[in-house]
């Protein structure tokens, strides 16, 4: 059975169309730091992003071509765990974002036109739009993601 997904502010909720037009949340996945919701099943998590193994080496490598100061990797570090784990973004989306932090810091403020175009290039996160419901066992729904 394919269930419509929808995003909401902090959730990704399966919506129960089957009430005509009163649309009822059948399951859902809170997403950044989101409560869970009470008495309603929850969707399974979705991987946003494949596992980087050599995610410290593919970031110094970044740092040295962009002369970035190496003692400020930690930091970076936590951040791209970050946009990883929750939001999705790719090291490619990571590379851009340095270089282009590094140089607006270099040149000062871009105009809005190159600062829209920098944020279009980003991949970022895919959204399922689907979920194709095989079953559902102890409240959590099994099945495939659909985008």
């Amino acid at each position: 059975m394919n269930d419509r997904i929808v995003k909401l502010n902090n959730y990704l909720v399966a919506l129960d169309e089957s009430r005509g037009p009163q649309l009822e949340i059948a399951a859902h996945l809170p997403l950044i730091n989101a409560q869970p919701m009470e008495g309603v099943d929850r969707l399974p998590t979705i991987s946003l992003a494949p596992e980087d193994s050599n995610l410290e080496k593919t970031i110094k490598e970044i740092f040295e071509n962009i002369n970035f100061p190496e003692e400020k990797m930690h930091y970076f570090l936590k951040g791209y765990y970050h946009a990883k784990n929750n939001l999705g973004y790719s090291k490619e989306d990571l590379r851009k974002a340095l270089e282009y932090g590094y140089a607006k810091g270099r040149e000062g403020d871009f105009t809005s036109e190159q600062e829209e175009s920098f944020y279009k290039s980003l991949r970022g996160p895919k959204t399922p739009v689907g979920f194709d419901r095989i079953d559902i066992k102890n409240g959590v729904w099994v099945g495939d993601w659909i985008y």
